[in-house]
């Protein structure tokens, strides 16, 4: 039975997870909640799912929800995954940024005040200065976890996609994280699966005041 991935038809939190299955060439179905009958509401408790929730994941015997969940069994399944505890340390600290990143933006896209005042603000006292960070990082490192390519790439490669988006000049201030960017997109499969129209170009739920 190939793999099962269920979410919106969104980038959202399962894009990282897709570009992973994308590289390693694993076949998966990726069933688009937007569009499949019975919608979610139906089939929610039905799928056998552990705290039943979009995205999910089937693979065999094997049932997850929760993004960090999905990609982390991947990644293991795959070998893409720090294993000394000097990697592990190096792919927990970068997910932890990437995850205070993505709990602002999402304020930004959903829940703005003013969205066209909000994102100034929200690049110059949060964004930047993360990224300042983050461009020192990969001065020293190929990679997320040095000289491995983990899944923490495609978390980081996601995030600053989604912001490129809204910001096109955004990696002109950082050319370290550009050149990781660019390696990261023009992986094998991945770099097709980007340019295919399986790759939704919703960033953001509909409810979105951006990238919906």
């Amino acid at each position: 039975m190939v793999l099962e991935i269920g979410y919106w038809g969104i980038r959202g939190l399962v894009n990282p997870a897709r570009l992973l299955l994308e590289y390693v060439g694993e076949p998966y179905e990726f069933k688009d909640y937007n569009t499949v009958k019975p919608g979610w509401s139906e089939q929610k408790h039905q799928l056998g799912l552990p705290f039943a929730n979009l995205p999910y994941l089937i693979d065999g015997n094997v049932k997850l929800t929760q993004s960090g969940a999905i990609i982390r069994y991947l990644a293991r399944k795959h070998n893409l995954i720090g294993t000394t505890e000097e990697e592990q340390r190096q792919q927990d600290l970068i997910d932890g940024v990437i995850g205070d990143i993505r709990s602002v933006w999402s304020m930004l896209c959903y829940r703005p005040n003013d969205f066209d005042v909000d994102k100034l603000t929200y690049r110059k006292d949060c964004l930047t200065p993360i990224l300042a960070e983050l461009d020192k990082w990969f001065a020293k490192n190929e990679y997320v976890v040095g000289s491995k390519l983990t899944y923490g790439d495609f978390n980081v490669f996601e995030v600053i996609d989604g912001h490129s988006k809204l910001f096109p000049d955004l990696l002109d201030e950082f050319p370290n994280i550009k050149k990781h960017h660019d390696k990261i997109g023009s992986l094998k499969g991945v770099k097709e699966y980007l340019a295919s129209d399986r790759n939704p170009t919703a960033l953001n739920g509909s409810s979105a005041k951006w990238g919906g």
